[in-house]
């Protein structure tokens, strides 16, 4: 009985090879191989954005601050520290630099939630995007609407009608 049980393996099963493996030596705080693999992809992809936002003068305005808990809480301590850790590890799987980046501000100026941004990802990087809807593409646009009219005051049908009409043009250009 006891020979057996030394034997179970435990967690997800490793699906195929990560390119990315980090060294055994690296996050030796990490207790499992997948967590070593995650920590490693935040980083590159975290590098990246720090890259880029340094590239651009290191403002406190710039949309990847949002990455960053130091600007995001207000500590003003000097160090950058990473936030969104999975979204981090799901931009880091990208192979390529400038679509990290492409990514990483479509995230933030969405204002996506981590499990819309991580789903979205896997999605485009295993080329599984849903096929266009119309039908889909409507509900999505009620709820814009709807969220918008909930947010400002005084806004009327012929306001909405109005800014449908602008959209339906700017799609016809």
């Amino acid at each position: 009985m006891e020979a057996s049980s030394v034997n179970i393996k435990r967690g997800r099963p490793q699906r195929h090879f990560t390119p990315h493996a980090p060294p055994e030596t690296m996050f030796q705080y990490v207790k499992t191989h997948r967590g070593r693999v995650e920590k490693f992809l935040g980083c590159r992809a975290w590098g990246k954005i720090v890259d880029h936002w340094r590239a651009a003068g290191s403002p406190k305005n710039h949309w990847s601050a949002g990455f960053f808990t130091d600007i995001r809480e207000g500590i003003g301590t000097g160090e950058i520290r990473a936030a969104h850790k999975s979204i981090l590890a799901a931009l880091g799987r990208i192979d390529d630099d400038e679509q990290i980046i492409k990514f990483a501000k479509q995230i933030a100026e969405e204002c996506m939630s981590t499990r819309h941004a991580v789903a979205s990802l896997k999605e485009w990087r295993l080329g599984k995007l849903p096929a266009a809807d119309e039908t889909a593409l409507v509900i999505v646009l009620a709820k814009a609407v709807d969220n918008y009219a909930n947010k400002h005051a005084g806004v009327t049908d012929e306001v909405i009608v109005s800014a449908l009409y602008g959209l339906a043009n700017r799609i016809d250009e």
